[in-house]
């Protein structure tokens, strides 16, 4: 984070492309080879040990997410107008799947929902969802044009780039009922990598203009319910809702409760030692919800 470069080559990497840190301490990158061969998937160690992974399960990969189930996941680009999803395990396991649905996809991230979601690239550029054990969903959408990279969003949803090759491209969201916004503006030319930032915003890569954009996802926080309703100090309480990973406090009746852990759509806190009967109150960078009723300590 200083600046200081060090420099990994072994003979095994070969225009390589989107790369991930892995469940299993090490970082994953994938191989798109589109001259040489179908590519390969590669394995670095954060001392430089490289293992690379072939076999005929692997097409072309484009890029490589951590999967929930502990694996890797890729998007295996293909040839023209074909493609599928790949998983390789951290012993280096690989299985393939398929569907008519997935054509040219290049960017695969990890959705809030547990499945993976990727762009395709070809046909109509559809955004496409495949769960741990296979089943593919499509979406698809007129505005979708050359859909690159995705990534989950801090607002429950997938955001993902559009290049839109002969026009300036796009920015896009989807949320895991399938629902699509675009979203357009002078400063997006040719976007093509997206992450989420510290600020809780979206920044993407403008291939065409050189430069860099950023984008504001609607984060305000909102609060469904909580369980238990009630209990002393010491309770263990979830509480449900939306854009809730980024709370910087939660008080019982005024009085704050430490966090325990906290996603998207749920935090989990200890009731404090001295709350009284109250509404749980829930502060982000953001805004700050309120619980419509209130928490019960006997």
């Amino acid at each position: 984070t200083a600046g200081k470069i060090t420099n990994y080559s072994d003979p095994t990497i070969t225009n390589p492309g989107g790369i991930a840190a892995g469940p299993d301490g090490a970082l994953w990158f994938v191989n798109f080879e589109p001259a040489n061969g179908p590519g390969s998937i590669g394995r670095i160690t954060t001392s430089g040990k490289i293992t690379a992974y072939t076999g005929q399960k692997i097409d072309r990969p484009s890029d490589i997410t951590a999967g929930p189930d502990g694996a890797l996941w890729f998007a295996n680009l293909g040839a023209t107008g074909s493609g599928s999803i790949g998983r390789i395990t951290t012993t280096g396991q690989v299985t393939k799947y398929t569907d008519p649905s997935v054509n040219e996809p290049v960017g695969i991230a990890a959705g809030p929902d547990g499945a993976l979601w990727f762009a395709n690239d070809g046909g109509g550029a559809e955004i496409g969802r495949i769960t741990t054990t296979g089943t593919f969903t499509n979406y698809s959408d007129p505005d979708i044009y050359s859909a690159d990279q995705i990534t989950a969003g801090p607002d429950g949803a997938l955001w993902f780039t559009s290049y839109e090759v002969g026009g300036p491209g796009a920015v896009g969201r989807i949320d895991t009922t399938g629902t699509i916004n675009i979203f357009g503006d002078p400063g997006v030319n040719g976007p093509s990598g997206i992450t989420l930032g510290p600020d809780g915003a979206l920044w993407f890569t403008n291939a065409k203009a050189d430069s860099i954009g950023r984008i504001t996802a609607a984060t305000t926080p909102t609060i469904s319910g909580f369980t238990p309703t009630s209990g002393p100090a010491g309770t263990s309480v979830t509480i449900s809702g939306l854009n809730l990973r980024r709370a910087t406090q939660v008080a019982f009746n005024g009085t704050s409760a430490t966090i325990v852990s906290k996603f998207v759509t749920e935090i989990v806190v200890t009731v404090p030692p001295g709350a009284t009967t109250g509404r749980i109150t829930v502060v982000t960078p953001a805004g700050t919800a309120v619980t419509k009723k209130a928490f019960q300590v006997p």
